[in-house]
């Protein structure tokens, strides 16, 4: 007896079928090549709504490779940070759009331009306040739309802003101007985000020492102003005799600055030199003495022409006050910004007294010649 096979019993329905119908079958052979395709690809591209705004401040790098490289800093007293590209045209890649968390090309609509910009953050003189802070907007045409936190906040523990970098990108209408405006401490300076370049007007040139930073050494690093003292005493006090010494140690690293909060924006053409001088005050005597110094007589800069300046601030202070730190003397001069050599002086100018256990404030005088401190300052643009 002959087995049938399921595929035999099959083969055989197939072959009557055949001849009751009289069809014949094509066989059909099967490949291992590519699946079909259509004829024409779907363009994925995004045609983005006219009021399209996205700004990412996460931190993480941006990358703009269809913009243009600007690398132009811009800087107030609470802000510091670099435009690094920017971008106006028609569209932007898949790898861009991504960052803005967009999942395909995109493009702008009709009758508009598509922009886009990156940000790092930099390294601000001042820490924002509730007093003191950098007000950022953009402009698009006749429109303006905040910026508010850029980078987030800086770190003082870290040096860094907490989001180093920014990435925006809009629609704009076509030909429409295109600004980033920072304001603070009643300046405003602006940038171009078409062309990458600054506004250049006084207010620009006023905020210079926030962009061009200058490290200042300071040799040498320290000294001591002595000088012996007599009393003057009243009839029946005995006379006092001694010797006051006062320590500086030029602390330079604040460099020059534009504005400050104790003195405001320095004159059109100059810049704030402030420099902390760590003084120490000690003496030999029986009685100590004090001083009450005249700080804009006392304290002069130079430079290598013969101009002479005097501080401007503070305008005193007392020996007591540095010998039992109720004060630092920070020292300020209002100075170009442009002199790369210069130098400090200080010669004690002021009004000498002594407190007698019987007799308070009795006038003293200076017996021994004035040897001044002398400190060269050499100052270097700092790369950025």
């Amino acid at each position: 007896m002959h087995t049938v096979t399921r595929r035999a019993a099959l083969l055989g329905l197939c072959l009557a079928g055949a001849a009751v119908s009289g069809c014949s079958f094509t066989p059909v052979t099967f490949s291992d090549g590519a699946t079909p395709t259509p004829g024409g690809s779907v363009d994925p591209t995004v045609t983005l709504d006219p009021e399209f705004f996205v700004r990412a401040g996460d931190g993480a790098a941006k990358t703009l490779t269809e913009g243009n490289r600007a690398e132009q800093r811009f800087s107030t007293p609470h802000l510091d940070g670099v435009l690094v590209n920017h971008f106006v045209g028609d569209g932007l890649s898949l790898a861009t759009a991504e960052q803005v968390e967009q999942d395909a090309p995109i493009r702008a609509p009709e009758g508009h331009e598509l922009a886009a910009f990156t940000l790092r953050g930099g390294l601000p003189s001042f820490i924002e306040t509730v007093g003191g802070s950098a007000d950022v907007q953009l402009r698009i045409g006749d429109r303006r739309v905040p910026l508010p936190n850029l980078f987030n906040t800086f770190s003082t523990e870290a040096g860094t802003y907490l989001a180093q970098w920014e990435m925006v990108c809009f629609c704009v209408p076509t030909g429409a101007e295109i600004l980033l405006e920072v304001t603070d401490q009643d300046r405003t300076i602006v940038v171009d985000l078409r062309t990458g370049l600054p506004r250049v007007d006084e207010d620009w040139r006023a905020t210079t020492g926030f962009r061009e930073r200058w490290a200042i050494a300071c040799e040498p690093t320290n000294g001591v102003f002595s000088r012996d003292f007599t009393t003057l005493p009243p009839p029946g006090l005995d006379e006092e005799s001694g010797t006051l010494h006062i320590g500086l140690q030029p602390d330079t690293s604040a460099g020059m600055l534009p504005w400050t909060p104790a003195q405001g924006w320095a004159p059109d053409g100059q810049q704030w030199l402030v420099v902390a001088m760590n003084a120490r005050v000690e003496w030999k005597a029986r009685v100590p003495p004090e001083l009450t110094i005249n700080v804009p007589a006392s304290f002069l800069h130079r430079t290598p022409d013969g101009a002479q300046v005097e501080a401007v601030d503070p305008p005193s202070i007392t020996t007591d006050a540095i010998a039992t730190q109720k004060a630092d003397l920070e020292v300020v001069w209002p100075v170009s910004g442009r002199d790369t050599a210069s130098t400090i002086s200080f010669n004690a100018v002021g009004e000498l007294s002594v407190d007698y256990t019987d007799a308070a404030g009795v006038p003293a005088q200076f017996t021994s010649q004035a040897q001044p401190l002398e400190f060269a300052l050499t100052a270097t643009p700092l790369q950025r």
